[in-house]
């Protein structure tokens, strides 16, 4: 498939995808974080989509909670234009311990990204163009304590502070590399966090004490988080701005609609109903007449949405 980089198609990327999400329960519960939904696909499709349209198509996934739920739905990639290889993490021993399992797969520069985040494909390409071995996206936010912030001196990464927790502004570790295979060398004299795990941060904080070079790009393209559940709902705020209207189903006369709007289908939209997307309304379902549904909504499928409904 031609992505937006060319050149790139025989970069390998790693999505980390055995986590269980545990700050979003209870909806974690009966699946892995990595498959709760956005916009009607779950957050490792968006990775997976963004992936792809830069030309990446070979994928390792690490798996590892309800792994059978990410395999069942992804199985060998081919449907979303890509080779899916999986490797199992049993148990969670942090973000290090994860890549590790992919070593065997891994025999170039690759990228590393995770599958509970949502970005798009222009931040992608940003981090393929940056220059250097490792490459750490960063990302600029007001509210930066909840995250790992990166400390630079030009592109150059001199500390990376984890989550401080007090209120500050500054350049937020995404959770995206690009990295070389010697990492794998590196990851098991990484010392124990104080979360019990073995973590990606703490591997590269160890190879900046050694004198290794780590640069960041700052993307301004789409990258979001949600550490908790409620945050799924700015996550789905974004995520339905980067669909594209698409219609299959049915749309009366008298429907008046603005903006994206996705119809699923077998879908219909009763005259009267008035829309503002980005809205993203899946299969089957029936809609009004006379509803109204505001910016930002995603509705699944086979959903009624009775008359003089405002959602």
């Amino acid at each position: 498939m031609s992505g937006l980089c060319s050149g790139r198609e025989n970069l390998k990327a790693v999505i980390l995808a055995a986590g269980e999400g545990h700050r979003c329960r209870p909806l974690t519960q009966t699946r892995p974080k990595v498959m709760l939904p956005l916009a009607n696909m779950p957050f490792m499709e968006h990775v997976v989509r963004a992936l792809v349209d830069n030309g990446i198509d070979e994928i390792v996934a690490v798996v590892g909670y309800q792994k059978e739920r990410v395999m069942d739905y992804f199985e060998d990639g081919v449907k979303f234009g890509a080779r899916i290889t999986y490797v199992f993490q049993e148990e969670r021993l942090g973000t290090a311990h994860a890549l590790r399992r992919a070593q065997e797969h891994i025999d170039d520069q690759f990228l590393v990204v995770n599958g509970d985040n949502i970005l798009d494909s222009r931040a992608v390409g940003d981090l393929l163009s940056a220059d250097g071995d490792y490459v750490i996206l960063g990302a600029l936010r007001e509210h930066a304590g909840d995250y790992g912030v990166l400390v630079v001196d030009g592109d150059v990464v001199k500390q990376i502070h984890e989550k401080p927790g007090r209120a500050c502004a500054g350049i937020v570790n995404t959770g995206a590399y690009k990295m070389m295979p010697d990492i794998f060398e590196e990851i098991p004299r990484t010392p124990i966090s104080e979360r019990g795990g073995y973590d990606i941060t703490q591997t590269l904080c160890q190879m900046m004490e050694r004198g290794v070079k780590i640069r960041t790009v700052v993307t301004k393209a789409i990258w979001g988080d949600a550490a908790f559940a409620w945050d799924l709902l700015a996550a789905n705020s974004i995520a339905a701005g980067l669909m594209k209207s698409e219609i299959h189903g049915e749309i009366e006369d008298g429907v008046v609609i603005r903006g994206q709007v996705s119809l699923g289908e077998g879908s219909l939209i009763r005259s009267g109903s008035y829309i503002i997307g980005p809205v993203l309304i899946g299969e089957g379902c029936d809609i009004g007449p006379n509803v109204t549904i505001l910016p930002s909504t995603t509705i699944g499928d086979s959903v009624r949405v009775g008359s003089f409904t405002e959602i």
